[in-house]
């Protein structure tokens, strides 16, 4: 993930103005001004804002009202173009150590072994893992996806290899200094007792955040991970998505190093899918206290789309571990998943000229060509002869392709 600096990130806030989008706009503005420690009335001034956009979404409704979206965006633009004519010079952290040419974890041929599972053993696994980073762990279940995390997490040990940490610039050994800067969310989340927003205030209280500057933090992540009707409910009144994004919040009163999130995705609706994936963004990408953010997941092209390295795991195996830009890249083939009205056997006629092989997996035919055949030359071929296409994805760059092995 490269460095995006304040005119870039100005940028993409008005691009979400300009696109209507509210929830990135409001969101953009609060993270963009507490990062560059702004007017304290702008940050207050945004974090209403976000709060009345957060007033106005009805349960169930993608979003909020045309007419409403309107007043939301007329207010973040007058709060754009008063920030956007200040000067800006990157903090010096960012410059220096903040971003992925730091480390904070590196794992060199970690190595984990089961007896009573059948001999089942995970790794070796190598993987470095940095700053304003997100790294996706993919694979079918129980292939050492969760084991993965946890020892990485510190919570379980491992046998073999070499675990180290680097936090603000020094090397950490201790188990307990190593702990205190990584957030580890399981998927299956713990119950807790009292509202929201108290919970908030004692997971501040616990990192030394008191006072007024409690108050504060509890206000902004309240309102910036789009809790403020939820506050003052209770564990058992919230839904699967809230108890998450809680989760997240009780995570951003105190600013971890590592994020390790186990199948964050698995409960969640599409809109609360992308919108989670935002903010993981945003978190990793943060200038003040940038997050390096490693998840599992089995919505693979979701967790793709956003990641900076992936990590493929087979039978506790480590297929592939490295840059997701850099998967497949010396392919001699492309691939492509297809379905519509049409079989396999239909198909062939069509490319018998072309080097291509058929398979099927589940729903969908997978078409092999050599790399000189594009998405476009299939797609074309395909409509010219009136086939209809209900699904079409390239998945020549993508780890789904491990999937078929």
């Amino acid at each position: 993930m490269s460095m995006m600096n304040a005119a870039l990130r100005l940028s993409q806030i008005e691009r979400s103005i300009i696109n209507k989008e509210c929830h990135r706009t409001t969101c953009s503005l609060m993270d963009f001004i507490r990062d560059y420690t702004l007017v304290p009335a702008d940050l207050e001034e945004a974090v209403q804002l976000r709060k009345k956009y957060n007033s106005l979404r009805q349960l169930g409704e993608s979003d909020i009202t045309e007419q409403d979206a309107i007043a939301v965006l007329q207010q973040a633009t007058v709060i754009f173009n008063r920030i956007r004519a200040y000067s800006y010079q990157e903090p010096e952290e960012y410059l220096l150590k903040a971003y992925p040419q730091f480390p904070v974890l590196k794992a060199v041929d970690v190595i984990k072994r089961y007896s009573q599972k059948g001999n089942f053993k995970l790794g070796p696994v190598s993987t470095v893992l940095k700053a304003g980073e997100i790294t996706g762990i993919v694979g079918e279940n129980g292939n050492g996806k969760t084991t993965l995390l946890r020892i990485l997490a510190r919570l379980l040990s491992y046998d073999t290899g070499v675990l180290e940490y680097h936090f603000d610039g020094e090397e950490i050994s201790e188990d307990y200094l190593i702990k205190h800067h990584i957030a580890y969310i399981p998927q299956r989340l713990e119950g807790w007792q009292g509202t929201l927003r108290e919970n908030l205030q004692y997971a501040a209280t616990i990192h030394n955040i008191v006072g007024e500057e409690n108050e504060k933090i509890v206000e902004f992540v309240i309102h910036r991970m789009g809790l403020s009707n939820f506050a003052d409910l209770g564990w058992k009144e919230l839904s699967s998505g809230y108890k998450l994004r809680f989760e997240l919040a009780k995570m951003l009163v105190w600013s971890p190093k590592v994020l390790v999130l186990d199948e964050p995705l698995a409960n969640l609706d599409i809109n609360a899918q992308e919108w989670i994936l935002q903010d993981f963004k945003s978190m990793a990408n943060s200038i003040k206290n940038p997050v390096s953010v490693i998840l599992s997941s089995q919505q693979l092209h979701e967790v793709e789309h956003v990641a900076d390295n992936i990590i493929f795991l087979r039978n506790g195996r480590c297929d592939y571990s490295g840059a997701m830009n850099e998967f497949m890249q010396e392919r001699e083939g492309n691939v492509f998943e297809l379905s519509g009205n049409f079989s396999s056997k239909e198909l062939q006629p069509l490319f018998s000229s072309d080097a291509v092989q058929f398979s099927e997996s589940g729903i969908t035919i997978i078409l092999r060509t050599d790399r000189s055949i594009q998405a476009s030359d299939v797609l074309s071929k395909l409509i010219s002869n009136g086939y209809s296409i209900k699904y079409f994805r390239d998945i020549s760059t993508s780890t789904k392709q491990l999937f078929q092995l």
